[in-house]
């Protein structure tokens, strides 16, 4: 059985490229600017990814 693997869920490559950047972005910001701790970091995320 093939495994059917939907690479634009929103129907827009643009949309679905930018949500999926939404966890990364968040990520590295806080990484960069705010100078907080990696695994504070980590977490928001973390929580970035669920929430998208």
């Amino acid at each position: 059985m093939p495994w059917q693997q939907n690479y634009d869920p929103l129907h827009s490559l643009l949309r679905s490229s930018l949500v999926s950047a939404i966890p990364v972005v968040l990520l590295l910001g806080l990484l960069a600017v705010w100078h907080v701790r990696a695994h504070i970091a980590a977490l928001v995320g973390w929580r970035g990814m669920i929430e998208v």
